[in-house]
């Protein structure tokens, strides 16, 4: 039993840290958007300079975020079920093991309070229509978007700290797990 512990939080892990870096690099890396990194207008023949979020990769931070948060529950409850079988054997917080846990627990609470800001800029930028299953109601105001900030500027820093963060968490976890 302890193992499939292990193998469920391992797997979560993997998702959590490996769908931001995807989803980052698709946001980020103009030869994965195959646009080079501008688009044109399609009113105007003149370069805008800011890359638009593809439906499909809002779809895909959609549905990361229900994956993400799912993982998440996931690694809050193994890792809490592992200190709940190992807690009497485990070194203290005054010793050096216990400061290293302290710090991996911090830097998972930080995790998940910008991943709940994250969820929140995702929700702003792809509506409701992705969770609803709707497509989007066609717009007369085409500067929807340019009040909010490029999406894919923003779309593209949230996924590159939450990667910054959870490729820190798990830094700590493979810190504690091997001294």
């Amino acid at each position: 039993m302890k193992y499939a512990v292990r193998l469920v939080h391992t797997v979560a892990a993997a998702l959590v840290v490996g769908g931001t870096v995807l989803l980052w690099a698709q946001l980020a890396l103009p030869q994965a958007r195959g646009d080079g990194g501008h688009t044109r207008d399609p009113g105007n023949t003149a370069t805008t300079g800011v890359s638009p979020v593809a439906p499909v990769t809002l779809w895909g931070c959609v549905a990361y975020e229900w994956g993400c948060w799912t993982a998440l529950g996931l690694l809050v409850m193994t890792g809490i079920g592992n200190l709940a079988v190992f807690g009497a054997a485990l070194p203290g917080a005054e010793t050096d093991w216990g400061q290293r846990l302290l710090f991996k627990l911090a830097g998972v609470a930080v995790l998940v309070l910008f991943s709940a800001w994250r969820t929140l800029v995702v929700a702003r930028h792809a509506g409701p229509w992705p969770v609803l299953g709707l497509a989007p109601a066609p717009s007369s105001e085409p500067s929807r978007n340019a009040r909010r900030g490029s999406p894919g500027r923003t779309l593209r820093n949230v996924y590159g700290v939450t990667a910054l963060l959870s490729t820190g968490v798990l830094a700590l976890a493979a810190w504690l797990a091997h001294p």
